[in-house]
């Protein structure tokens, strides 16, 4: 027996009073299954439990408990037990009519009061509690959120960072191809100014073909081949040779 029924049981010990205890009889029903199933010992200590647990306190001022088999017989029995029982009034009504009592300030309507208050204590817990898991959810939620954040900012500064790089080395390709084309024009310049240096010197100075040869003396050059032609033919007439019998 658990929360409402506990309720349910002090409330109506409130609402009847000590005095009227003697007239009330809690009826337990179903025995006549019981009675003839294998859980009659079990059904036998679950009323025993409720009998010393839960209503010992009103069988000790005088209420009772009664089996009820789904019979007339049965139902007869326990009515013959009321019938006979002098009448009482109920705390409630001496209360509310003798003392004219506000149901508030009856010892049902205090109940009622706790039970609500305790009820109110209850909901405010849970409605806290809801709150708090709300807030859980929320901070989760705003958590997630700040997390796909920072990890597309990240993103993005990598891919940003990537892009700097690529730029980077791309203009240092740039720059060394730059240096190649200098370096390889500054070749090219001086091997101009080489090749214009060197024409230049050879235009300025003159080759020994085209050099001015001294005036030839051909008188000179007559005697002197006379002089040669006359030693050859003393020579050959010396051998008895006719060298020029061909001439």
């Amino acid at each position: 027996m658990r929360g409402p029924s506990l309720n349910n049981i002090e409330m109506f010990q409130k609402l009847c009073g000590t005095e009227s205890l003697r007239n009330v009889i809690f009826v337990t029903t179903h025995w006549d299954v019981a009675r003839n199933s294998l859980n009659q010992f079990e059904a036998r200590d679950r009323q025993q439990e409720y009998k010393t647990d839960y209503l010992g306190v009103m069988i000790s001022k005088g209420a009772r408990v009664e089996e009820h088999d789904n019979t007339t017989d049965s139902a007869c029995k326990i009515i013959r037990q009321l019938i006979n029982q002098n009448t009482t009034t109920l705390r409630i009504q001496k209360e509310l009519v003798d003392d004219n009592m506000p149901l508030e300030k009856t010892e049902a309507g205090e109940a009622v009061q706790g039970q609500l208050q305790q009820l109110r204590a209850e909901l405010q817990r849970e409605k806290e509690e809801f709150a708090e898991k709300l807030n859980k959810e929320h901070d989760r939620k705003v958590k997630k959120i700040l997390a796909d954040e920072e990890r597309k900012r990240n993103e993005q500064e990598k891919k940003a960072k990537e892009e700097m790089e690529k730029l980077k080395a791309d203009r240092e390709l740039d720059m060394q191809r730059i240096r190649t084309d200098h370096y390889l024009r500054e070749l090219e310049l001086k091997r101009e100014a080489k090749e214009s240096s060197d024409l230049t010197k050879s235009l300025s100075t003159p080759s020994p073909a085209t050099r001015t040869a001294p005036p030839v003396d051909y008188g000179a050059l007559g005697t002197a081949v006379s002089a040669l032609l006359f030693s050859l033919l003393h020579y050959f007439s010396r051998v008895h040779l006719e060298p020029f019998i061909y001439i």
